[in-house]
């Protein structure tokens, strides 16, 4: 809840409506907090790595997400800024022999790519939406 002093949620607090984080080379779970004025914040504690050569399938894995940030001014000046359905997609590093990378979704993946695949893909999933579960799996056009 809030008063822990989080840095997230003291961005959440002073307005901020995104909050997009990297450094762990691992994934971390989304979440959506609630500023102190009711605005939404979407956060992405962390992406994972976006392509990597490091040794192991969590340092292999990432995420890409999407996001609609929909402002609205009515009449009297008021604004309104609102995160629209963010979106997820797991993503795969693959490299043959450090060699050659080449970055997939996990909806591209096969066997052959990623032994036991989709195990991954729901385990990652599950961690990625485990503090928000209303999260839409999915990029728009993929």
């Amino acid at each position: 809840g809030h008063g822990t002093g989080l840095p997230a949620e003291q961005a959440a607090d002073q307005g901020v409506h995104v909050i997009i984080g990297s450094h762990p080379h691992v994934l971390q779970p989304m979440d959506r907090l609630i500023g102190k004025d009711g605005n939404e914040t979407v956060v992405a504690y962390s992406l994972g790595n976006f392509i990597s050569d490091q040794i192991g399938i969590e340092r292999l894995t990432g995420l890409m997400m999407e996001v609609t940030i929909k402002k609205v001014v009515d009449v009297d000046d008021t604004v309104t800024i609102s995160i629209d359905s963010p979106k997820a997609e797991l993503i795969y590093t693959y490299s043959k022999y450090g060699r050659n990378f080449k970055v997939y979704p996990y909806y591209r993946l096969d066997n052959t790519l990623l032994p036991n695949y989709m195990n991954y893909y729901e385990y990652y999933k599950g961690i990625v939406s485990s503090r928000y579960p209303e999260l839409v799996w999915g990029l728009t056009g993929a």
